[in-house]
């Protein structure tokens, strides 16, 4: 038997990664003609009107629907199925239609775009595919979709947790609580690898100086700098029953792999919320 340890995920320090996009100027969003898409989920060819990069294997899209003045409504929490032909592998001569499923990461008030934050999977069935894409390209969607939702009124607690790209549902989510004047303590637990992982760091930071009853906690696994890094250190269950103030009056919202969120749902138990209180969406 070999005594070698098994080999770190490197993830964003993968030197394979495609180089990341080159930065252009913020885009100025004005005014579209057109009709207001139904409140009932539907498909739509959109166009790809902005590609951000915060991390090497990062990107956020922001889709616009053709022939339409703004994007469909829909709840903070919610997907989109996107869809896209690609070759059958049982007969490269016919193409079927890849569907893959995202959080939409804005927030219900931002009705310019739908913005969507997607890791790069090397060799992927479908994140490849969106790399390879550039402003003004188009891709068919369907929805919105799913129940992963806060209800309201809120009068509870909450506290969302996440590692990697399952903060999107969360920015969209955190951003509609406070703009709906919940006044109830919202905590985020955020956890990634390495500081240059970090996602939407500084808009919640500044959600935080706004809102005192906002706090969000961030969390590295495998810090590269330890002297410098200003967060927690660890996984993000970890932190739970340090910052969830009062159990029995909260409701948890957990987003990412399975082990993350098995090891979530453990500790919250264990701290006294309880199971029907506890909801979460897998990301794998």
């Amino acid at each position: 038997m070999s005594d070698q340890r098994p080999a770190v995920p490197i993830g964003s320090l993968d030197p394979n990664l495609p180089p990341p996009l080159p930065k252009a100027a913020p885009k100025v969003w004005t005014p579209r003609e057109g009709p207001v898409p139904g409140t009932k989920p539907a498909r739509y060819t959109a166009t790809i009107d902005e590609i951000l990069q915060p991390t090497p294997d990062v990107r956020l899209f922001r889709f616009t629907l053709d022939g339409y003045s703004t994007i469909m409504p829909f709840i903070a929490g919610q997907f989109i199925q996107m869809l896209t032909p690609m070759p059958d592998k049982n007969d490269p001569t016919k193409k079927k239609e890849l569907i893959r499923s995202y959080s939409i990461a804005s927030a219900p008030e931002e009705t310019n775009f739908l913005e969507f934050c997607i890791k790069l999977v090397p060799g992927g069935a479908f994140t490849p595919t969106l790399w390879n894409m550039r402003v003004g390209d188009k891709i068919d969607v369907r929805g919105p979709h799913g129940k992963f939702i806060a209800h309201e009124p809120v009068d509870y607690d909450t506290v969302y947790i996440a590692a990697g790209t399952g903060i999107a549902p969360f920015w969209g989510m955190i951003q509609h609580m406070l703009s709906i004047g919940v006044t109830r303590d919202i905590v985020l637990v955020f956890g990634v690898r390495y500081e240059d992982d970090l996602l939407y760091a500084d808009e919640f930071k500044a959600l935080a100086q706004k809102h005192p009853n906002f706090r969000p906690i961030f969390t590295l696994s495998r810090p590269r700098h330890p002297e410098t890094w200003w967060g927690e250190k660890g996984y993000v269950q970890n932190h739970l029953a340090t910052h969830v103030r009062d159990p029995k009056n909260t409701k948890a919202f957990i987003c990412g792999l399975t082990p993350m969120i098995e090891a979530s749902v453990a500790e919250l138990e264990k701290i006294g919320v309880t199971k029907d209180r506890i909801h979460y969406e897998r990301y794998d």
